[in-house]
């Protein structure tokens, strides 16, 4: 559960890494349509929205920074076709790829299966 900004950071941090993160290799991949860009910035909205959630219950100012939050993070959960529940997954995840079909999910070094704990694939 991330509740801090320090840990906010912590776990961007470890889910970029897992990709080789680059911001030369983010752009490119932007340019060029690359689907680990893509993944990067669906974990980083996914990370957001968790973010914002824990936090949403301190302010009204927070609950609408949430609401505004989980919109986009929706969005790109439809737009990619790839759903994961806020809060299930650890730092250092590594999405092979984007989309249904038959996808093993890495965290941390542990692969999953497609229908594992950690997603919810439609």
């Amino acid at each position: 559960m991330i509740t801090t900004l320090k840990e906010l950071r912590t776990y961007i941090k470890a889910d970029r890494e897992r990709y080789g993160y680059t911001l030369r290799k983010y752009i490119i991949g932007k340019l060029f349509f690359m689907e680990y860009s893509r993944a990067i910035h669906l974990l980083y909205n996914l990370r957001l929205c968790e973010y914002a959630k824990n936090c949403s219950r301190k302010s009204p100012l927070h609950t609408l920074f949430y609401l505004i939050i989980r919109w986009n993070y929706q969005r790109l959960q439809l737009k990619y076709n790839t759903f994961i529940s806020l809060n299930t997954c650890g730092y250092g995840l590594y999405i092979p790829h984007l989309g249904g079909g038959n996808c093993k999910l890495q965290i941390n070094g542990y692969q999953l299966q497609r229908d594992s704990w950690c997603c919810n694939w439609q």
